[in-house]
């Protein structure tokens, strides 16, 4: 009687295992080709959508013009100091001895920088993977005439429908 019991305890729960498995397999399909997607396409995105921003723009000019500012200051000591004794270091007009400290302080203002598409993208954590994609639109890539680099990164439920075929 137990026995009995047991097996068709065993059966239900197998059946219950293959029905549950039959509805849940699409949605973990869909969750893997939208990680897939994200990771692969919305990255790319998210970086360019970044670089549209001005103030990003001008904090990373800031940071590479300091670093050249900072390397030939470096380079114009270590040259008076090992080769030009005639000269002082305060006499050469290119030397600023502030240089990396401004570099510093351009470094520090680049990473304090707060991008609002980084902060929509993290209120979206649990959104749907539609309205993830459709986010990261760039703000000029619906013109006909973009770069066919910037067609083929544009989000669409397609393309992750592209990738749920494949991995059936």
């Amino acid at each position: 009687m137990v026995e009995q019991r047991c097996a068709e305890m065993d059966a239900r729960l197998d059946a219950m295992s293959i029905d549950f498995d039959e509805e849940l397999y699409p949605y973990m399909l869909t969750a893997i080709a939208g990680r897939r997607w994200v990771i692969g396409h919305g990255l790319r995105l998210a970086t360019m959508k970044c670089a549209e921003s001005l103030e990003m723009r001008q904090a990373f000019a800031d940071v590479v013009s300091a670093g050249i500012a900072k390397g030939m200051s470096e380079g114009l000591k270590y040259g008076v100091e090992h080769g030009h004794a005639q000269w002082t270091i305060e006499s050469l007009e290119a030397y600023d001895p502030k240089a990396e400290a401004k570099f510093a302080a351009a470094l520090q203002l680049l990473k304090d920088l707060k991008l609002p598409l980084l902060d929509k993208l993290e209120g979206l954590k649990d959104a749907p993977m539609d309205v993830i994609m459709a986010s990261l639109y760039l703000e000029d890539d619906t013109v006909d005439d973009a770069p066919q680099f910037i067609r083929d990164l544009r989000p669409s439920s397609s393309q992750l429908g592209r990738v749920l075929k494949r991995l059936n």
